[in-house]
């Protein structure tokens, strides 16, 4: 999945529902999760479930000591998993714009995209 700032709200449950379902329990659900700072990250994984679930918070404007991912919204932050993942988006437009750009342009099948709209 890819998130950013409080798009992580309908997020959490889906990820409380795949978690839950023995369909996924073989899946990692990775989650991108864009915010400006440390103090913006509103959400952290839940230990336990059935599908393995691991996040990587990317800030863009951090000024303090940060030893994640920096920047916005890239195809590399992605990349490994442009050819077979199913690509779950949910934030403000112009983040979900810039995404879905990205899926477009490295040709990511529109069935392959879900977007949450708030």
């Amino acid at each position: 999945g890819i998130t950013g700032g409080t798009g992580i709200t309908p997020f959490n449950r889906i990820l409380e529902e795949l978690s839950g379902n023995n369909h996924f329990s073989s899946h990692t659900c990775t989650v991108l999760f864009y915010n400006k700072t440390q103090s913006d990250i509103a959400w952290n994984a839940k230990e336990g479930g059935k599908c393995k679930v691991v996040v990587k918070h990317i800030l863009s404007q951090e000024n303090g000591e940060w030893d994640g991912m920096r920047g916005h919204v890239t195809a590399d932050h992605f990349a490994d998993k442009i050819k077979d993942a199913l690509f779950l988006v949910c934030g403000p437009a112009g983040f979900m714009d810039s995404v879905k750009s990205i899926l477009n342009k490295n040709e990511v099948q529109p069935e392959r995209v879900i977007e949450f709209k708030g």
